[in-house]
């Protein structure tokens, strides 16, 4: 005598129950990725927001040997700046190179087209 079933077998709801398990992590592993690479960018865009102010500030101030940055406001917790000013004298006495750099939480942030921001002051 044989029975009508109709359904599925053990075997079959494992073997799904597996491909939907692996499926699923998959999924969440590039999700995960995603997160990192959104958290980086935001970051990295913070730096660079946060690096073209401090040279523009520099720029406003006076011609002078060193420089102190500008504060960083309490909206970027965790980040700080360093600012360095060296002579062009193989150029000109009146032009000093400057070079920002971003930290966050004591490690530097890379830019997109290097880790400092750099750019020129000229004594006029």
């Amino acid at each position: 005598m044989r029975r009508n079933e109709s359904g599925f077998s053990l075997v079959e709801t494992v073997i799904s129950i597996l491909l939907i398990g692996i499926l699923a992590a998959a999924y969440l592993g590039s999700l995960a990725t995603g997160l990192r690479v959104l958290i980086d960018t935001d970051r990295r865009q913070t730096a660079r927001t946060l690096a073209e102010h401090q040279l523009e500030y520099i720029k406003s101030l006076a011609y002078a040997l060193t420089y102190t940055p500008d504060i960083v406001a309490e909206e970027y917790d965790g980040y700080s700046v360093t600012v360095s000013a060296a002579e062009v004298a193989a150029r000109d006495v009146n032009l000093q190179k400057i070079e920002v750099l971003v930290y966050f939480h004591d490690r530097p942030v890379v830019l997109a087209d290097g880790a400092t921001l750099q750019g020129f002051k000229v004594n006029r």
